[in-house]
């Protein structure tokens, strides 16, 4: 595992201060297509051990028990990854502190043989979220939804992957789409990249979750709906 410090400058550390009294605890949100089977691995940063691998780009610490990126090398992002036992269908669920201005401002599992999730924190507050795969070297959006990003701050993220369907779940608003991937899909890493941004500004991630996907079962939620 390749060790990492990153020099955090008085202003980042104010900033760090405002992020982690941002962050809540609550109850688990409901999901788009799938529901929750198997918990494969959890993450708060809390413990002693940080079970991640960072590419030869990449510098990260933890920072206010979160795993923290200063952003002062846009040419050279890196990205922090972590494998687990091979399942067929996941579900991710994560909390992100970025940047405005971010592009992307995060992927999230992108493979050139399944779609990934994406989110853009944008210029003037006009970012957005969503779902690309890659054709060739080139990525091209599935879905696609606007994101409001005008100051730093924190959202919640789930990105499930079940069977061909994919959904995108950011602060409560989801989208969806359906791909077909070219062979048989075995999700074993969560990987996430960092977008091009200004010098001296921070990516963070924190409670980390990621489940096996099992079938939705849509007629009970249509009954329970009912109720």
């Amino acid at each position: 595992m390749l060790c990492v410090c990153v020099c955090v400058t008085i202003a980042l550390l104010a900033t760090y201060d405002s992020a982690a009294q941002g962050k809540k605890k609550g109850k688990e949100p409901e999901l788009a297509i799938s529901k929750r089977g198997n918990l494969i691995f959890e993450d708060d940063f809390e413990g002693k051990e940080l079970e991640w691998k960072f590419d030869a780009g990449g510098e990260w610490k933890i920072v206010k028990k979160s795993l923290t990126r200063e952003l002062d090398h846009p040419s050279n992002l890196g990205c922090a990854f972590r494998t687990f036992p091979p399942v067929k269908d996941a579900i991710f669920e994560l909390k992100v502190h970025m940047p405005p201005g971010a592009y992307p401002g995060v992927q999230i599992d992108r493979s050139a043989r399944y779609p990934g999730g994406r989110l853009n924190a944008g210029q003037g507050g006009s970012g957005s979220f969503g779902m690309d795969a890659v054709d060739g070297n080139r990525p091209y959006f599935l879905a696609q939804s606007p994101l409001s990003y005008k100051k730093p701050r924190w959202v919640h993220v789930i990105f499930e992957m079940a069977g061909t369907k994919y959904a995108l779940t950011v602060d409560g608003k989801t989208i969806t789409c359906d791909y077909a991937a070219q062979d048989e899909r075995n999700i074993q890493s969560i990987y996430i990249a960092p977008g091009k941004t200004l010098k001296g500004q921070f990516l963070a991630i924190d409670d980390v979750k990621v489940w096996e996907a099992l079938p939705k079962d849509e007629e009970a939620d249509k009954d329970k709906k009912k109720k």
